[in-house]
Formats: structure tokens, C-alpha cells, sequence
């Protein structure tokens, strides 16, 4: 054994990585826009002029950052429930729960109310050029009913970004007992435990709950520790060439998957591992030159404010984008040149937009939900009274 690696308290780089993560969502999801350069497309050719979106649609695959967040959770929230010995007592289960839906909850509800203005906003026939992925978005259904599904975590059709939070709210019944098993189990166990729980999703893919089939990149997280004070795989995870060589394997296996020639879940296994070994490099090697860019203070303050910028950045982008077709010429928008041109202006203007939003949010509502979480946690660890809410 190298010795017991323990997470303690908050890192900043793992923070950077976070905002990283969900810029790389917000950008990706861009070039999701419009249709020309889409590799998957069985027409596609490979041209100057749509060369820049084919490269942004492998380089930049939304759904390998929200596998990082997956992992980086089961991490992040296994060792807060490690320090707290809290997976085991019911009051500090309690005090957990309640942490994370006041960390969840009040974000995830004002990012519905948006989308919902802005699905109202954009409703419009499918423009000339787009993916179907982004025409749905012009006529979703809004109704009350609807809308108390989303806020209730039951449904993300009104801010499509949300079906990760969903399963973020499920984990808070299913991180404990994770947490409790990994403690009573060897590396070996825990790495044939996350094999078994890939399996069965591999197995009941589309029909299992999502929750469910995601559980192996949160109990990836959740074992990590383990890995890393271990001799061997402190040795393989710090090594430099070694994280280098995982993050080249992402390219070929991103173009596989967008080529259609590799099926999602496998894909999402690789992003998983990958995404453990960058969080592990990072968390080993605190001196590494090559890391050190993620202490500079703009990347710490975007992993700051990130789950804001996650949850508002989507329906920002349908608003900014639905605004540009709006006024650009329908011949130039179909062309490779006008698609490239909207999807880069789209890009920048949803981060333009989004993170001063999301500095908003994160100061008037997310910072002091946090802070009144951990007063209601405190409380109910001591067995008193939860205090009343206030965000003055």
C-alpha cells in the first residue's frame, strides 16, 4: 500500500476540472446546432468548410463531461460521508440528504422557470439546416402539470440538461450504501463491483431507470481512494505519460461513437475510466507542472459557479441560437460557411450570457441555499429544530 489516500477537505483543482466540464457541455452542445459537418449524418463529407464542426463534434462530446461529474460526485460526496462517518447513523443520513437538496433543488427550479420562458419564446417551425436535436426544442410542452414533474426531479423535458440532476438526486439514497459496501471491501471487490454494475447496465440498457445505469461511474468515484493508496495504482494513475495516453484514447473512441461505429455505453465506460484517471493524476500529483493550470483563479471561480452555469447554459444556447436563425438568411445558413458561422456565434454568446448568469445565481441564490443547508444539517446532527430559512 502507498498509504490511506483521503480527499481532505475542498480542492481547488478538482473545482477547475468541474467548470472545465461544464464549459466543455455548454460549447458542445453548440455545435449540436445545426446540421452541417455531423459525422454520424450518412451523406457526410468531409470538406473545408465543415471541417471545424466535424472536429468540434469529436473534440468536444457534452456527455463525456457529465460523466466526469458522475465520477468526480461519487468521489467528492463519498469522502464527505467518509469523514462524517455518515453512512451508517440515520441522522446523519438525514443531515446529507438535506445538503444536497438544498445544493440541488433552488438552482435546478429557477432554471426551469427560464427554459420554460424561453420555450415559449422559441416556439417556431424547424428552421432550414438544424438537427432535429435542436427543432424539438422549438415546440416543447408547457403545462402545469409538466412543469410540477420537472420541479419534482420526475421529468427533465422542459430543460433537457436536467436528466443528470435526476440522477444526482437519486444518488442521495444510493451514495450511502455504496459508500458502506466499498468500506467493508477490498480493491480487487470494488473493481469487480463496478464491472457488475456496468454489466447490468449493458444488459438493461433502456430499460433499467437511468440512476441505475449510471451507478458504476458513482461508485468509480466512491472507490477511488482505495486505488490511489494503493502502491501499484498510485504508481499507474501518477504516472504522466500514463494520463496523457488515456486522454489520446478519447479521440479515436469519440469518433467511433459519432461515426456510429461504437455503441453509447461502451463509450461512456471509457469516459468513466479516463475521466478517473485525470481526477486521480491530479489529486497525486499536486506538482505537476501540467496540472497547474487548473489553480489559476478564473478556472476555480468557473468550477465555482458551474452547477449554475450547467443548469442555465442550455436553454441560454436554444435563446441565443433560435435568435440567429431568426435573422440569418436561410441560403446562408444551410451553407457550410453560415453553419459554422452560427454555431461559433451561438457558442460565444451562450457563454457570454451564461456565466454572468451564473455569477448571479451562485451569489443570490446557490451560496446562501449552501449555507442554509449546512444549518439545517447541523441541526438535525444535533437533534434540534431545523432553523427557518433566510436569504438575507
Amino acid at each position: 500500500m502507498a498509504g490511506d489516500f483521503r480527499l481532505e477537505g475542498h480542492s481547488f483543482r478538482l473545482q477547475s476540472l468541474r467548470g472545465i466540464a461544464a464549459l466543455s457541455v455548454a460549447v458542445g452542445h453548440s455545435f449540436t446546432v445545426m446540421s452541417n459537418g455531423r459525422i454520424e449524418d450518412a451523406q457526410f463529407a468531409l470538406r473545408p468548410g465543415n471541417a471545424l464542426l466535424a472536429a468540434g463534434e469529436v473534440l468536444v462530446q457534452p456527455n463525456t463531461a457529465v460523466i466526469l461529474f458522475y465520477v468526480l460526485s461519487g468521489l467528492v460526496l463519498g469522502e464527505s460521508l467518509r469523514r462524517r462517518n455518515a453512512a451508517t447513523e440515520l441522522r446523519h443520513l438525514g443531515a446529507f440528504a438535506v445538503r444536497r437538496l438544498w445544493r440541488l433543488f433552488p438552482v435546478m427550479w429557477l432554471s426551469i422557470i427560464f427554459a420554460a420562458i424561453v420555450a415559449v419564446v422559441v416556439r417556431h417551425a424547424p428552421f432550414a439546416g438544424t438537427t432535429g436535436w435542436f427543432n424539438q426544442f422549438l415546440s416543447t410542452a408547457i403545462s402545469p402539470a409538466i412543469l410540477l414533474q420537472n420541479f419534482g426531479g420526475l421529468s427533465y423535458s422542459i430543460n433537457s440538461v436536467l436528466w443528470s440532476i435526476q440522477i444526482e438526486l437519486a444518488m442521495i439514497v444510493l451514495l450511502p450504501p455504496m459508500v458502506l459496501l466499498s468500506r467493508r471491501t477490498s480493491l480487487a471487490a470494488d473493481c469487480g463491483i463496478v464491472v457488475a454494475f456496468y454489466a447490468g447496465a449493458i444488459a438493461f440498457w433502456g430499460t433499467l431507470p437511468n440512476f441505475a445505469l449510471f451507478a458504476y461511474c458513482f461508485y468509480l468515484g466512491v472507490a477511488l481512494p482505495k486505488l490511489l493508496s494503493h502502491s501499484l495504482g498510485a504508481k499507474l494513475v501518477g504516472n504522466g505519460i500514463g494520463v496523457m495516453l488515456a486522454l489520446a484514447l478519447l479521440l479515436p473512441v469519440e469518433y467511433l461513437y459519432v461515426s456510429n461505429r461504437l455503441w453509447l455505453p461502451y463509450k461512456f465506460f471509457v469516459d468513466a475510466l479516463v475521466g478517473a484517471y485525470v481526477i486521480g493524476f491530479v489529486l497525486l500529483r499536486p506538482d505537476c507542472r501540467r496540472a497547474g493550470f487548473l489553480d489559476r483563479p478564473v478556472l476555480v471561480w468557473l468550477g465555482d459557479v458551474s452547477y449554475s452555469f450547467y443548469c442555465y447554459a442550455m436553454p441560454v444556447l436554444i435563446a441565443v441560437a433560435w435568435a440567429l436563425l431568426m435573422v440569418v438568411p436561410a441560403a446562408f445558413a444551410t451553407s457550410d460557411l453560415g453553419a459554422t458561422a452560427i454555431v461559433i456565434a451561438a457558442a460565444c454568446l451562450c457563454v457570454a450570457i451564461s456565466l454572468p448568469l451564473a455569477q448571479l445565481s451562485f451569489a443570490r441564490v446557490e451560496r446562501p441555499c449552501l449555507t442554509i443547508g449546512r444549518a439545517w444539517s447541523k441541526r438535525i446532527e444535533r437533534g434540534g429544530p431545523a432553523p427557518a430559512p433566510s436569504f438575507v
